[in-house]
């Protein structure tokens, strides 16, 4: 598991990405039990199977996992796991330069 609270600087850039590929196949396997389901960063949520609910889910995962207060409208915003991710690393590399 990745965690950002307390040190959010630590985590490499490409462990952004599969923190949101990883918790997007999880809310997909609870959304649609028993499919399979291969998270493709670049396709948006929408086109992968996820309603606005379960979109919901992700950013809630997301928030608790990475210790982030996230928009509530994240995924409207950022319409695919690779958005978010950039999103993210922005978020998380952006105090660091500060």
């Amino acid at each position: 598991m990745l965690e950002f609270g307390s040190s959010p600087y630590e985590a490499p850039v490409d462990t952004v990405g599969e923190l949101v590929r990883e918790i997007t196949a999880e809310v997909l396997r609870d959304f649609k039990p028993g499919a399979r389901w291969c998270v493709d960063p670049a396709r948006s949520f929408r086109d992968q199977g996820l309603d606005s609910l379960a979109r919901t889910e992700v950013r809630v995962r997301l928030a608790a996992r990475t210790g982030l207060d996230l928009p509530a409208n994240l995924t409207r915003l950022y319409q695919s796991p690779a958005a978010v991710a950039d999103y993210l690393r922005d978020r998380i590399i952006e105090p660091e330069a500060a």
